[in-house]
């Protein structure tokens, strides 16, 4: 995590929390990345998906979950889904896409 208030929440609920941006990872040092709930609040998320590919080894798995908020009918959205804290909305076809053109194997 790099947002203060984020960490700062994180921590006063006694989690244990690392400041550090995907920058400082380095290259192909895990065999699993993962990104669960992240996607909406990344503000460049080709560059995201870039650098995870960058920390994962040859052959190794990048997992990620996301809301699907792109593709929920105006109206019908359980709450607020805005700024600050929502940057991206992305669907299935535009998560699918974006892997797919950065060379990706989705499963």
């Amino acid at each position: 995590e790099t947002t203060q208030y984020k960490i700062n929440t994180a921590v006063a609920k006694g989690l244990k929390v690392i400041k550090k941006a995907l920058e400082d990872f380095a290259s192909e040092s895990y065999d699993v990345v993962s990104a669960m709930n992240v996607l909406s609040h990344v503000a460049r998320p080709v560059g995201f998906y870039r650098a995870l590919a960058r920390i994962v080894r040859p052959g190794g798995c990048i997992w990620i979950s996301t809301g699907n908020a792109a593709d929920i009918p105006v109206g019908d959205a359980p709450g607020r889904f805005d700024l600050p804290d929502h940057l991206v909305f992305a669907g299935r076809a535009h998560v699918y896409t974006i892997f797919h053109r950065l060379g990706f194997e989705v499963v």
